[in-house]
């Protein structure tokens, strides 16, 4: 075969290849374009499930729309598993609630809000008050980064027998039941203080708070008071 044939035909399945590559490309970047123009139209991913900014005592925060029921630590009608942590939680100010259908009854799971001054060994205290009632359980701490780029301290933790109080229907409190609950714990180092978040869950319950990108718009909504 002519040699200058074979390098004609070599050209232009090259030019083809090109113009294909070149066309695939371009299709790639619109749904790339597209995709983020959605996003933008929608907004910061889980913003729109927050609240407007509140303050409690010095913090300004925006809560989950689910927590719609504000509990006080330090007294009220409610059971104590409602109003407080399975364990004593350092600086503890607020305590929220919210509920998943199950079946005829409505499970909790629970928002923990707290402050305390940096100068104390926060992650030591936790761990030890975790561990003084659940001896086994594994206490690790590890970098989060919320949505402002702020690094927070998290633990995970998987805790038993932990008392949960269902509603009924007509919101009146139900037996209390015993099941393993997650626990999961933020701090942030501010200014003088460590804001401390915990929220805890029942383990087999399907809450949003399975979302850590949730997390991350949600922590980067919580500060001090400047």
């Amino acid at each position: 075969m002519n040699r200058q044939l074979v390098f004609c035909k070599l050209g232009v399945w090259l030019g083809l290849v090109s113009i294909l590559a070149s066309g695939c490309g371009t299709g790639a970047y619109r749904q790339r374009m597209q995709k983020r123009l959605e996003q933008l139209r929608r907004g910061v991913p889980g913003q729109a499930e927050l609240t407007d900014p509140i303050e409690i005592s010095n913090l300004e925060l925006r809560l989950l729309k689910a927590f719609v029921t504000e509990l006080s630590p330090t007294g009220g009608p409610e059971h104590l598993a409602r109003r407080t942590p399975p364990f004593p939680l350092p600086g503890l100010l607020r305590t929220w609630e919210a509920h998943l259908d199950q079946g005829s009854q409505k499970m909790p799971y629970y928002f923990y809000l707290g402050l305390v001054e940096k100068s104390q060994n926060l992650r030591e205290r936790i761990r030890e008050r975790i561990h003084q009632e659940w001896p086994d359980a594994k206490v690790e701490w590890r970098d989060f980064t919320d949505a402002q780029q702020r690094t927070w301290l998290r633990c995970q933790v998987l805790l038993a027998d932990l008392d949960w109080v269902p509603l009924d229907p007509a919101a009146k409190e139900g037996p209390v039941q015993k099941q393993t609950g997650l626990m999961d714990i933020f701090l942030l180092q501010e200014g003088n203080h460590w804001i401390i978040v915990a929220c805890r869950t029942p383990e087999g319950l399907a809450t949003p708070l399975r979302r850590d990108d949730l997390y991350r718009v949600w922590l980067a909504n919580l500060k001090i008071k400047s």
